[in-house]
This record gives C-alpha cells, structure tokens and sequence, in this order.
C-alpha cells in the first residue's frame, strides 16, 4: 500500500541503501524528514549524473557538491551541505569512512527597513520624474521596476532580466525565468500596474523597435544594469530623506512586500497558515519553511509570525484571487 505521508523517492546511486537507511532511522524516531528525503534524492542524481557514483562519500564528491551555484545563495548552499552532512554522520556511525562536507559559512542577517506607504509615495512619484535624458531612458522604466520589487515581491534581479516576452500585458501575467535556485515561477499584476507598464512599453518601443528585454539597457540586446537601479534608488532616497541614518535598499522593497501583505491579511482575517503556500510560491522561494523564517526575520515579534507554521503546496494564476495585490 502507497505511504500518503512519505511518498516513495527512488535513489539510484550506490549510496542509496545509506540514505535509505538514513531516512528510515528518522522516521522511525517520529520524524517526517520529508524535506531531507527530497534534497538527499537531488544529492543522489548528482553524483550519478557527474561520475562521481564510486559508492563512496569521499572528497572528490564532497569537493563538487560543496561548490556554490551560479544562481545560489549562501544560504541555499549551507543548506545542501548541512543535509549530506547528516548522512556523512550516519555512515561514520556504521564504521564507513567519509569525508565531512565543510561547515557553512555563518551568514549576518542585518535588520531590513520596513518602508510606510508614505515613503513608498514619494519613492515611486520621485522616479516616474526622475530625469533620464543624459541615457535616453523612458523615465518610467524605474518607476516601474521599482513598483514590481514591491507589488510582486521581486528580487531585484528579477525585473531587470525579464524579456518582452515574459510580460504579457494582455492578462496581466509575467513570467520569470532561472531566478534563485534556477526556479522558474509566473506572478500575476493588477489592472492599474499593467496599464503602467503598457504605458512604458509603447514609449520605449519607440526608441527601441524589436527589444529583446523588456527593460533594455544603453543597447536593445542588453538589459538594464542591476547597479543602475541601486545607484538610483540610493540618490532617489538621499535627496527626499538625506544621508543620515538608517536607509533602505531595492531589495527593502521586497522585504515591505512581504510585510505589508502578511500584515493585511491579518488585519483582514484572513487564516495566515493557509496562505502561506501562496506567498512560498509567489516569492520564488523553495518551501514554506524558508517563508515563514523570512519573515519571522523580519517581523518577529508580530501576530503574523506568530500564527505562520510550516506548510506545503502550489498555486497557479488563484494568487490574484488571495489579494496578493
């Protein structure tokens, strides 16, 4: 009979009957190790898939796994090495020889800025005005990317790497491809944010015909440099609110999403643990436990944080549906 809990993974490498026996030892001590059982079947195609199946855990396969991914972050990686890790113990405990995988570098999460609805005015009319004529920019091009890092939660090498394919300005749709993780998602905008960008995209057609981004850089083949936007917002910033004190960056804008959102649906009664899924997938992120600690991380003291639990699940174009926006 199929487990419905711990659906069947099959691992083909020569170390499947450790991680076999690995994953048993948890469930038989009340764990789930679900998550765990998942990455480990990652661990266990890539050393097939890299010669490295030799059916020990030593350092040429411990060496390549430990590389950082082009798209991954620090925190990603540590996390892949902390799984292998586990299974480097139960093998040594069996008496096999291993190599350990390193520990992973400590990362400093400094408190993000929380912007109020008053400075996220003022930022977003100050670059719709902001002069562009010295680059030939449309001026709505940062207004624009600026409002998506909020509306959408995006990071902020989402917007500038989108293609003019990937916006459908039809259904309101934007797709984005090879984000962190090398996951691809789809978000979905509201009326007003796509009657803005229609805006944007009739102008700067017409200073480049047939663009290949949807925000291009000096050139149509080129997009929009991520050290432009932060160059920008930092002056944006400076000039409404000075150089003093605390101050926020592109990515704050991703973290009031974040905020913002799970804030109203408290205020709105909405049951926060059956959102999360929707939030997980529409902040790109790789499971719900990574949403709930992001925002815990940002808020935690909040009733939100509070009522988060871990969760799992997708969603489609219903985000639209669970206010998102």
């Amino acid at each position: 009979m199929k487990n419905l809990l711990f659906p069947a993974i099959e691992y083909k490498s020569k170390l499947a009957p450790y991680i076999r026996g690995l994953i048993d030892e948890y469930r038989n001590n009340g764990y789930s190790f679900v998550q765990q059982a998942k990455d480990l079947k990652n661990f266990d195609t890539f050393i097939i898939e890299n010669g490295l199946d030799s059916g020990s855990l030593d350092d040429s396969v411990i060496d390549a796994w430990s590389k950082r991914r082009e798209t991954e972050s620090l925190s990603t990686r540590n996390d892949r090495l902390s799984r292998v890790r586990i299974l480097a113990r139960y093998m040594s405990s069996m008496g096999v020889r291993v190599t350990f995988p390193p520990d992973g570098a400590k990362i400093h999460h400094p408190a993000p800025y929380i912007l109020s609805q008053k400075e996220l005015s003022e930022i977003f009319k100050a670059a719709d005005e902001y002069d562009t004529s010295v680059h030939r920019y449309i001026p709505r091009c940062y207004g624009g990317i600026l409002r998506l890092l909020y509306h959408c939660g995006m990071r902020v090498s989402e917007p500038i790497m989108l293609l003019r394919s990937d916006v459908n300005l039809i259904d309101g749709s934007i797709y984005i491809r090879h984000s962190k993780g090398d996951n691809d998602r789809r978000v979905y905008i509201d009326d007003r944010m796509t009657s803005l960008l229609s805006i944007y995209d009739y102008q700067v057609s017409g200073v480049f015909l047939g663009r290949t981004y949807f925000f291009p850089g000096l050139q149509p083949d080129a997009h929009i440099n991520k050290t432009t936007i932060d160059g920008i917002f930092k002056r944006i910033w400076e000039k409404l609110y000075g150089c003093n004190g605390k101050h926020p960056t592109p990515h704050s804008l991703r973290h009031t999403f974040v905020v913002h959102r799970i804030d109203s649906w408290i205020k709105e009664g909405v049951n926060v643990n059956e959102m999360m899924p929707v939030l997980k997938t529409y902040l790109g992120h790789s499971s719900t436990e990574e949403t709930f600690y992001y925002y815990h991380l940002l808020d935690p003291q909040s009733e939100a944080s509070r009522r988060c639990i871990s969760s799992s699940g997708d969603i489609g174009k219903e985000v639209l549906d669970a206010g998102l926006l």
